[in-house]
């Protein structure tokens, strides 16, 4: 600044010169000299040319002891000598400084106004709001547990970092963690009650005395049915609208064995789908068949109540390009019967294409007026935990296969592409009425793509629709009863709108 460059060299001029103040008859009332040259004065007059807390704002005079100007304030040209020039310009600086300031606070405030609007929008979406979380449970210590009715612990805890997450993934509202009242983690599935911190601005709703979210760890173990059934009758009993069902979990099982493959990566990959024995689950079937194909469509028919109080709605199964090399026969799902020698390759890719031809019967016998839409997907080869359970010198190499060339963020684009592209209907629609009806299959690259010549077999598809309703224990006329709303039996409970 202009005046303090002249201060410093006014205040050289003043001590270099001091004698001819002397000679003055007001030298003794020079404050500047007598600072400068240490005589003892109980307070000196400044104009402080910025803000110093516990001393005053910019512009403002002020008395200080002279040592303080003279080896403080002086040197760092936080004040100047109260005197007619520095004074005149210390004030017009001050006029544009309270200009400045005024506009500032215009801004802070406008600002702030806008902010509090976000924070009651958001306190209003969170006010009945619901987040559900999926977990995996502890294996180790559900085999163990002594009743049935004990809940299951997840393997990892649900701390405030993932519920803030959750919030803007799942409710779209943005809140730091520090509003989250979080005194230790969630471990066990549940529903919870998390309190939340907002601005005392925000008035609360009427009877409340705080924000509070409800978070339900809810389970669903996709290897039962019976759990299938019962995760579907505590959602229908919400009576909530459902607007978007998206079956993801799926599984690829590889054989745990540890073997030098000398960097032959793919040789690993090879060993790995084929070591696999076949497995069943306690309702009879096989593992890849019930986790990829029996328990969604389950899941899918029982939640149509939900979903039909959402109408327009999407029902979206993550299936695979695996379901071009799959081969079903309905009489032998479960391949047992010996004509075909089981792989994890062979159960993988079955249950895909058993998947895509359910959906396609599916979205066949939906009436129009339902307005649901069926849609299949396939997300690339993506990097994922899908080798979890495997041995952690083989989970190395298996995270450095090349192939793999989608991270989790990228393989979702496609999941995220159905449940939110506004001309999905309208395509569902063309295909409905087209001469071979089949469902809305979306590739990696966000693209309508048509599945594999297999899949669009009505023949072999109204077969497998009859035999996967019959494994999953419901009647063959359910779809268009719980369309209707009308209760339906099923084999694993009773399902009930």
């Amino acid at each position: 600044m202009a005046h303090v460059a002249q201060s410093r060299n006014v205040i050289r001029h003043v001590v270099s010169r001091g004698t001819a103040f002397h000679k003055t008859e007001n030298a003794i009332h020079h404050p500047l000299l007598f600072a400068c040259q240490g005589v003892r004065y109980r307070k000196l007059e400044v104009i402080l040319t910025t803000g110093i807390e516990k001393l005053g704002k910019g512009g403002e005079t002020v008395k200080v002891a002279p040592g303080y100007f003279r080896n403080h304030l002086m040197p760092k040209l936080l004040a100047v000598p109260n005197i007619d020039k520095y004074a005149h310009l210390i004030r017009e600086q001050r006029k544009t400084r309270n200009y400045e300031e005024k506009e500032e606070v215009k801004v802070v405030h406008k600002s702030s106004e806008v902010q509090t609007k976000e924070f009651e929008k958001a306190a209003k979406r969170l006010a009945n709001a619901n987040l559900v979380l999926r977990k995996l449970i502890d294996k180790e210590k559900f085999k163990n547990r002594s009743s049935k009715e004990d809940k299951p612990d997840v393997q990892t805890p649900v701390t405030k970092e993932e519920i803030v997450s959750e919030v803007a993934r799942q409710l779209c509202v943005k809140i730091d963690p520090d509003n989250v009242v979080l005194t230790e983690p969630l471990a066990t599935f549940g529903e919870y009650e998390v309190p939340l911190k907002f601005p005392k601005t925000i008035p609360l709703p009427p009877g409340t005395v705080q924000w509070i979210l409800k978070v339900k760890a809810m389970e669903l173990d996709l290897l039962s049915l019976d759990s299938v059934v019962k995760f579907s009758n505590a959602w229908n009993a919400r009576l909530a609208p459902l607007h978007v069902l998206i079956n993801n979990a799926g599984i690829f099982a590889m054989g745990g064995c540890c073997i030098d493959v000398k960097g032959n990566l793919l040789k690993l990959l090879a060993i790995l789908i084929y070591a696999e024995e076949q497995k069943f689950s306690k309702d009879g079937y096989e593992h890849h068949m019930q986790v990829n194909h029996l328990a969604p469509a389950l899941l899918s028919l029982l939640l149509l109540p939900s979903l039909n109080r959402a109408s327009p709605c999407r029902i979206i199964n993550v299936n695979s390009v695996m379901h071009y090399v799959g081969f079903v026969d309905p009489d032998d799902m479960n391949v047992v019967s010996g004509r075909r020698k089981f792989s994890s390759l062979v159960g993988y890719s079955g249950s895909k294409l058993a998947q895509v031809m359910f959906s396609n019967v599916l979205f066949k016998r939906l009436p129009l007026e339902s307005r649901i839409s069926v849609v299949c997907l396939s997300p690339g080869i993506v990097l994922t935990n899908v080798a979890r359970d495997l041995p952690r010198s083989v989970q190395v190499q298996y995270a450095l296969i090349p192939y793999f060339i989608f991270s989790p963020q990228e393989g979702c684009r496609s999941s995220l592409f159905s449940a939110t592209d506004a001309q999905i209907p309208e395509h569902c629609e063309k295909l409905k009425t087209g001469d071979k009806p089949i469902c809305t299959f979306i590739s990696q690259d966000c693209k309508h793509t048509k599945p594999s010549e297999e899949a669009q077999s009505l023949e072999t598809a109204n077969r497998v629709w009859e035999k996967t309703v019959e494994m999953i224990g419901l009647p063959l006329d359910a779809l268009e009863r719980l369309i209707q709303g009308q209760e339906v039996q099923c084999r694993y409970g009773t399902h009930q709108e």
